[in-house]
């Protein structure tokens, strides 16, 4: 897998990020960032479920802090 592809995701605490893309657990795997904020769907990847937040959660690219 090239490097380009793997640097655009990260790992964050789930708390982290939106109540619609916390799939239970502690941490997540998520996008770093969006290519086009009014389009992408932002997938939250856990140990045992993922969750995506689509164009109705408005605050689907903010993280906490």
């Amino acid at each position: 897998m090239d490097d380009e592809v793997l640097g655009r995701y990260i790992i964050l605490p789930a708390r982290s990020v939106v109540s619609e893309l916390q799939p239970g657990g502690d941490w997540v795997v998520t996008e770093k960032a969006t290519v086009n904020e009014a389009e992408d769907t932002r997938f939250a990847i856990g140990l045992n479920a993922w969750r995506m937040a689509s164009q109705n959660v408005t605050n689907r690219w903010v993280v906490a802090p």
